[in-house]
């Protein structure tokens, strides 16, 4: 469920009620670059949050599953570089899936920075949305999103 509705998107972008359906998308975008940048997924309540963690073991044996067939198919492959691909793309799968997991398991309750974070870069999003800018100088602010995420981040990165 999005963090935000489509009026505070509007609103917060100051945009028109007809560029509700990009700022949707752009929405979706920055929860996900505030969750990638956290390592770690966040929801909007409580329960949320507690359902997807319940769902993980049902998740986690799918995942294990269709590892363990994607393996049994392996040997009837032609050719030594198709199993070795195989293997690869299913153990790429299942390190993929585990990874999920984690940030689920790991997973945290929206709290007013996080709010803060997706709103500053759905701003950004939608005030540049051409991939150049001409005559403006830019600058990043100092209180920006990853003063706002670090206290909440899992695992350091660059």
């Amino acid at each position: 469920m999005p963090l935000l509705t489509p009026e505070e998107c509007i609103q917060h972008c100051r945009a028109e009620p007809e560029d509700g359906p990009m700022l949707e998308s752009l929405l979706a975008s920055a929860e996900c670059a505030v969750e990638g940048y956290l390592n770690r997924a966040v929801f909007a309540d409580a329960d949320e949050l507690s359902a997807a963690q319940d769902a993980l073991p049902l998740a986690a044996g799918a995942a294990q599953d269709a590892y363990d067939a994607a393996m049994a198919n392996v040997s009837s492959l032609a050719n030594v570089a198709a199993q070795e691909m195989a293997v690869f793309v299913a153990r790429e799968r299942l390190a993929a899936a585990r990874l999920e997991f984690s940030r689920v398991l790991h997973g945290m309750v929206a709290n007013p920075r996080i709010y803060a974070a997706v709103r500053l870069t759905l701003g950004n999003l939608y005030a540049n949305r051409e991939q150049v800018v001409v005559g403006a100088a830019a600058a990043e602010l100092p209180q920006g999103v990853p003063e706002l995420l670090k206290p909440d981040r899992r695992t350091m990165m660059p």
